[in-house]
């Protein structure tokens, strides 16, 4: 990959990170009073421009707009068509997903779908997926949704959603891992490396949560971490603790984390600790004047941000007591 072609955009993205959300507005957005102060907080930020017809339970309309806009201003400056495919994957199979529900299951895609930020157009999937109509989806999605009803053919009455997550989640970082080696950059496929490693831990509690055996582990894990799936098996052989204590080599933390989730099992700390660490390695970017790895960092510093904001407004919304909000915010870029 040549560094020098991203002179441009990663100087657009230097620029933009100096809106992207403070310390300052985070702790005014959770400290405030109500959910209505906390929409007023927010429109006080780069989002506000957004949200000028909006209610404040309309608040996630403002994010998609903005993130709408993030998508068109990659289009024109990320020169790697690879890079921004890569960037923007997991959001077509998650439509994929939810479309796979709504044939197979009748379930209500429509209010959960995503029409940004992936590269694949909603309507367009709709139509193959739904009305099995070619409708100009990427020839290797294609192949993907093509094995997907044939799983579903093949599996009859017995097909599951849980099935259809499983199959598609695997398609998807196998996908996003040929892109990444293709791209050639340490950092960019470090990154998915990272993501997939992530996977694999969740996967992991929660098969041990949920009394799963072995073999649902197996079906689950994906291979191209970091760490191999070798590794993820005998952790679960070895029960809880032993997850607990690799999940500790692998993610350490100074300030008591791993004691304390040993003892409540609370998968949403447990997300936010993943996030930290994973922020942690975008960082690194920092560190490099131009090149795609700024690209990256920006993106998923974005995405993190936008976490943030769902997790405070809805918590808000639900009249969450501020302190307790905080517990849930993962760090910023």
């Amino acid at each position: 990959m040549n560094q020098e072609a991203y002179a441009y955009a990663s100087a657009k993205v230097r620029a933009l990170e100096s809106y992207m959300l403070s310390e300052a507005d985070i702790v005014r957005l959770v400290e405030a009073k109500d959910a209505e102060v906390a929409f007023k907080v927010l429109n006080d930020t780069d989002y506000g421009s957004e949200m000028l017809d909006l209610q404040v339970h309309e608040y996630k309309v403002a994010i998609n707009r903005k993130l709408l806009r993030l998508q068109k201003v990659l289009l024109k400056t990320i020169p790697d068509y690879d890079l921004l495919k890569l960037l923007y994957l997991e959001y077509d199979y998650n439509n994929i997903k939810l479309l796979f529900k709504s044939r197979y299951f009748s379930w209500p895609a429509e209010e959960w779908l995503i029409e940004f930020p992936g590269l694949e157009k909603v309507d367009q999937l709709r139509r193959y997926i739904i009305e099995d109509l070619d409708a100009g989806v990427d020839e290797y999605i294609k192949h993907h949704i093509n094995q997907g009803k044939s799983l579903a053919k093949e599996a009859g009455p017995s097909l599951s959603p849980a099935q259809l997550e499983n199959f598609f989640d695997r398609k998807y970082f196998k996908s996003a891992l040929k892109i990444a080696e293709r791209l050639k950059n340490d950092f960019v496929l470090e990154t998915w490396r990272r993501l997939i490693d992530i996977a694999n831990a969740k996967i992991t509690v929660r098969g041990l949560l949920n009394q799963q055996s072995i073999d649902w582990i197996n079906d689950r894990l994906h291979n191209g971490g970091l760490t191999d799936i070798f590794y993820w098996q005998q952790a679960f052989a070895g029960g809880m603790d032993a997850v607990v204590n690799r999940l500790s080599l692998l993610w350490p933390s100074n300030d008591g984390f791993w004691d304390s989730f040993r003892q409540n099992l609370d998968l949403s700390q447990l997300d936010r600790q993943f996030q930290n660490s994973f922020l942690g390695h975008l960082r690194k970017a920092k560190l490099i004047g131009y090149g795609p790895e700024t690209v990256v960092a920006y993106f998923f510093a974005k995405m993190n941000a936008v976490r943030n904001i769902n997790i405070a407004m809805a918590l808000k919304i639900n009249q969450v007591p501020s302190q307790n909000i905080k517990n849930y915010l993962s760090d910023l870029y």
